[in-house]
């Protein structure tokens, strides 16, 4: 999965931080992930609740992936 910005994705932000698709993303790695991400990506403009705990659950794998 690639993605530069929200505003470019043609499915937008409920496609880019499913929670199942960052899940079988992580998951499916036998040794290793390595996640590049644009910081723009964390301070996205939500439009719902729903919309902002994906946008969490992201910085939280983002900020444990940092350690």
């Amino acid at each position: 999965m690639a993605v530069s910005s929200i505003e470019e994705s043609p499915r937008g932000l409920d496609f880019v931080f499913d929670i199942n698709r960052l899940n079988v993303a992580v998951s499916r790695a036998q040794a290793l992930a390595i996640i590049v991400a644009n910081e723009g990506l964390e301070q996205c403009k939500v439009n719902s609740l729903e919309q902002m705990a994906k946008v969490g659950l992201f910085c939280r794998l983002k900020g444990f992936c940092c350690k």
